[in-house]
């Protein structure tokens, strides 16, 4: 979304395109088809469930009132657009970084790549978060696999997260510092910690969250709180990591994404209580 926009903003805007279309009149349109996709990744950020609760559906599964994907994905086939594929696989990927689905995160890049290799054409918007949500997700997997030599896609994963760090650096420097400096602070930060470089962590920690702040990206400051939380986790310091957490709980909630607000409250009663 827009700096300054709120998930329920954006559902407005979204319903509001809807109701210009008629799946009976129009078919699978262009609009529609992405319109509802991003409808049902908004709405599984914004259900509101316990998160302790049994029956909590995947909030990574794109099925709910908007859409059914199994359906979508079918639909898309019969289409034969390639690009609805792609930004499917962007949906899951950012979904699965959010709630640290880490093996679906992975597989959902792979994903990405492989339709990419077959349609080249994808928005400004949509190579902007894959970028960004590419590194991150490789950032960590260089985390998850800190202390193992015998590891065999080490040096994949470090060059996909140096490529997304490199591009979105030089999209900062070409003119955009508002809406790239922030995400590249988050990202150099993240390889920081792969590193363990923990004095360039918190440095960028801290300037991804002053950014994004600065530049009203409200869910990239609580992704940001967010991620330096769970560093200082990591590290046992839980006290920093506890307010760190709470801010970030408190921006999600601000942006109106209930579920991911839960999320962040499970893991302070898990590791700050």
């Amino acid at each position: 979304p827009e700096p300054g926009k709120s998930l329920d903003d954006v559902e407005k805007e979204i319903r509001h395109g809807l109701t210009g279309f008629s799946t009976k009149e129009d078919g699978l349109t262009n609009n529609l088809i992405l319109s509802v996709l991003y409808l049902q990744m908004l709405l599984n950020l914004k259900e509101e469930s316990p998160i302790d609760a049994t029956n909590v559906e995947n909030p990574t599964v794109l099925t709910g009132t908007a859409m059914n994907q199994d359906e979508y994905l079918k639909l898309c086939e019969e289409e034969g657009v390639r690009d609805y594929f792609r930004r499917f696989y962007c949906c899951r990927l950012y979904l699965a970084y959010l709630f640290r689905q880490h093996s679906l995160a992975e597989d959902m890049v792979k994903k990405c790549e492989e339709v990419a290799q077959l349609a080249k054409f994808c928005p400004s918007f949509e190579i902007i978060s894959e970028t960004f949500y590419t590194g991150l997700i490789a950032a960590e997997a260089l985390q998850r696999r800190m202390g193992d030599e015998s590891s065999s896609d080490m040096e994949r994963w470090q060059q996909l997260a140096m490529k997304s760090l490199n591009l979105l650096a030089k999209w900062a420097e070409e003119g955009s510092e508002w809406n790239f400096l922030h995400k590249a602070d988050l990202l150099r930060a993240e390889i920081a910690v792969a590193k363990g470089d923990l004095d360039m962590a918190i440095s960028s920690y801290q300037s991804a969250i002053m950014g994004a702040g600065k530049s009203c990206y409200i869910n990239e400051e609580a992704l940001s709180c967010e991620r330096a939380g769970i560093f200082h986790v990591s590290e046992g310091n839980f006290e920093e990591a506890r307010l760190f957490l709470i801010r970030s709980q408190s921006l999600y909630k601000l942006w109106g994404a209930h579920r991911k607000s839960l999320d962040v409250s499970q893991l302070i009663v898990n590791y700050c209580p």
